[in-house]
């Protein structure tokens, strides 16, 4: 794929996007419970968007961490908290797609005493520049005896989401996908927007709307337990991306993403799926 984004770069061609279809203004909201107490798992979640930018960069970078100590926000997430000070962070990772974005996790910090939240967005390129979208104060309780929960591993089932439950789609934006054998083994999607195009390329496909997974580029994946990555072979389109965290072992909150027939543009949108009886 990369090698035909280069080659198309040598085409000259305009982005020709309606604004309706653009990405919408770069954001984050982190959420987490009122009460945190060291040692004690619990479920932090985050959504957003992107913002407009240009996939043949390799996507965004999503960052969402906590940070000891309460200070400001770190310059660079990459490089973690200052010295004597401990970063947790909150499934955060490559997005391929621009525009709507969500995820979740269960964490846990170790260690009572003031933290700062911050949430970052960056373009995945060879020279990154974050944009620091969240921050806030929080504190953690101290616990004098605790014993570490551990992760709840994600069951494996159907998930699926709604139009009610997506964000940043299309009218009939839903997603279903299947877990098994702590792998995703197969998904299918509608409503992908196209939402942004590279202008490299002299004709710009737009994404196809309605994709099923046809066979998986990452035949083992990594297992499931509280974060997911999978990535298939989707005609017409070129590639499908499911990504996301769970909050709890049934509840997965995550983005879809699509890269149209010869790569020239990407769609996406966020969801919160839940495991069907």
């Amino acid at each position: 794929m990369r090698n035909r984004l280069l080659l198309a770069a040598v085409a000259a061609a305009s982005l020709v996007v309606p604004t309706s279809a653009l990405a919408g203004t770069r954001g984050m909201t982190i959420k987490l419970p009122k009460s945190i107490t060291e040692g004690t798992r619990f479920s932090a979640s985050y959504t957003g968007d992107t913002g407009p930018g240009d996939q043949a960069l390799g996507g965004f970078i999503i960052y969402a961490n906590l940070y000891s100590g309460g200070g400001s926000c770190p310059a660079d997430p990459a490089t973690g908290a200052g010295k004597g000070q401990s970063t947790t962070q909150i499934a955060g990772g490559n997005l391929f797609g621009a525009g709507a974005f969500s995820a979740g996790d269960q964490v846990t910090t170790y260690d009572h005493g003031k933290y700062r939240v911050c949430g970052y967005i960056t373009q995945n390129a060879n020279s990154h520049a974050y944009d620091l979208v969240y921050s806030k104060k929080i504190t953690v309780k101290a616990r004098k005896r605790f014993k570490v929960s551990k992760i709840a591993k994600i069951k494996d089932g159907v998930y699926s989401a709604a139009t009610a439950t997506t964000t940043g789609g299309n009218p009939d934006a839903s997603v279903t996908f299947t877990v098994q054998g702590g792998h995703v083994i197969s998904g299918s999607a509608t409503g992908i927007p196209t939402v942004s195009c590279y202008a490299g390329f002299a004709t710009q496909t737009p994404v196809a709307p309605a994709v099923t997974s046809a066979s998986t580029l990452l035949p083992n994946g990594n297992p499931v337990y509280s974060t997911l990555h999978a990535a298939f072979n989707a005609p017409p389109n070129d590639q499908f991306y499911i990504d996301g965290g769970a909050t709890s072992t049934k509840t997965i909150l995550g983005t879809v993403s699509g890269t149209s027939s010869d790569s020239s543009c990407t769609g996406s949108f966020a969801f919160t799926a839940t495991r069907q009886k």
